[in-house]
């Protein structure tokens, strides 16, 4: 199962898109996406998750099962 750090730098790789560019897009600097990437989605609340979900066509439901 890939871990979601890996699903979200994956997606964003896919869409082209920079670490600044996606935290410009969902209201966060480039240091926020890099933890993220890096595996510190567990710290994030719910709406930024929700936002970097839309943002990169994840379903909430594929980000969560990548948790367990």
């Amino acid at each position: 199962m890939k871990q979601t750090k890996n699903l979200i730098k994956a997606a964003r790789v896919m869409q082209g898109l920079t670490q600044t560019q996606l935290g410009k897009k969902i209201g966060k600097n480039q240091s926020w996406v890099s933890y993220v990437e890096n595996g510190g989605l567990g710290d994030a609340n719910l709406a930024d998750v929700l936002r970097l979900c839309k943002v990169l066509g994840i379903s909430l439901t594929e980000a969560a099962e990548t948790l367990t």
